[in-house]
């Protein structure tokens, strides 16, 4: 009878081993969802609907956040816009000022003077300046070496670009406010963004629904873990979060799905194209460092007409004179062509390179050399990868 009952025994044991572990897992699955749910309802609070509530109207010289930066746009496609009239705020660590257009800038009248030639930038926060002061972003440097090489004529930049702006928010902000300045070149910024929509701008979570599992969800890819650099920050940039977009266009709310992925994208070319023709502007489509879609945003630009053009090998040139092999992510991060090591975006060393290799462009292009306002058609497509 004993060894019956040792083998019994044995069986009692493993078995609530088994029953031991499978409550551990339980318990940390249960732990695990519940930790979800309570992050679903933080992250609820980083939505742009919810964000407008926290919105704050500053005066000249406080530190502000982007949500006090913006407000929404009377443009569906455009989402959000810059606030006009904003006194030199501090924006991470840098002085922003807007004139009354809402563009980042000093004030400009829509109607250009005689001699004037007009360049529109659209772009998201690479263009805009992120981290550099107001007439450091590489539109208003550009503006500085136009006058400065070729005072027979008067240029004017107009930087339409804002954090978190992808290609169509940028196409509806020329259509619906920038075209008013009657553009003679628009300088189309490209980067990976382009196929997605602002970090903020998604659906909030319901943290109590019980007809779905968050934890299921995550595994299965359809949801994401995101947290804020800063607590409370409620709309930080998107390459301040801490994982990426996972599920496009599936998590972004209905009203802002049109704004969302490559389709989205490609139309938004097409009505440029089309803005291109009937309004008589040329454009150069521009990438400063060469994201993972870069190549193919800018083929499809190419393949509209649009000249294209790339900083990437001077980008590769600076990084070997800082001592780098070549090119690579953790090398760029670490150089002087970053705000900082908390901030990737374009340092003000990187913005004059930017406005040098622009300038260099449309000098080769020919289009500060004759007229190119009233009707002129777009040039063909062009490609520089200098």
């Amino acid at each position: 009878m004993l060894p019956h009952w040792n083998g019994s025994h044995r069986v009692r044991r493993r078995a609530l081993r088994v029953l031991a572990a499978a409550t551990a897992t339980l318990a940390a699955l249960g732990i695990a969802e519940l930790a979800l749910r309570v992050a679903a309802g933080f992250q609820n609070r980083s939505t742009l609907e919810a964000a407008w509530s926290e919105a704050r109207t500053l005066p000249p010289g406080s530190k502000a956040r982007l949500i006090d930066l913006i407000r929404p746009s009377l443009d569906e496609l455009a989402i959000y816009e810059l606030r006009p009239g904003l006194g030199s705020v501090e924006f991470k660590g840098a002085p922003v000022t807007t004139n009354r257009h809402g563009f980042r800038g000093a004030e400009l009248d829509p109607e250009p003077g005689p001699d004037t030639v007009t360049l529109i930038g659209l772009g998201d926060s690479l263009m805009f300046g992120h981290g550099v002061g107001d007439d450091e972003p590489y539109l208003a440097v550009l503006e500085r070496r136009l006058n400065a090489t070729r005072p027979e004529r008067v240029w004017r930049t107009v930087n339409t670009a804002a954090p978190g702006y992808n290609t169509v928010m940028e196409v509806a902000t020329l259509r619906s406010r920038a075209l008013a300045f009657r553009p003679d070149i628009v300088i189309l910024g490209l980067c990976a963004n382009d196929y997605a929509p602002p970090e903020y701008v998604r659906l909030a979570e319901d943290p109590t629904a019980l007809d779905t599992s968050f934890l299921l969800e995550l595994v299965r890819g359809a949801t994401h873990s995101v947290a804020a650099s800063e607590p409370r920050d409620f709309l930080t940039h998107k390459s301040e979060w801490e994982a990426e977009f996972a599920s496009l266009p599936g998590r972004v709310p209905p009203r802002y799905r049109a704004t969302v992925g490559v389709e989205a994208f490609r139309r938004a070319l097409d009505q440029l194209a089309e803005l291109s023709k009937e309004h008589g502007f040329r454009v150069l489509a521009f990438a400063t460092y060469e994201y993972r879609f870069t190549d193919e945003m800018l083929a499809a630009a190419r393949e509209r007409g649009f000249a294209v053009s790339s900083l990437m090998r001077e980008l590769e040139a600076q990084l070997r004179r800082e001592g780098a092999a070549g090119f690579d992510e953790a090398a760029y991060r670490r150089s002087s062509l970053v705000v900082g090591p908390g901030n990737a975006h374009p340092s003000a060393l990187q913005h004059r390179m930017a406005a040098e290799h622009l300038l260099g462009e449309l000098e080769r292009l020919g289009w500060l050399d004759r007229p190119i306002r009233h009707g002129s058609a777009p040039l063909g497509a062009v490609t520089s990868r200098r």
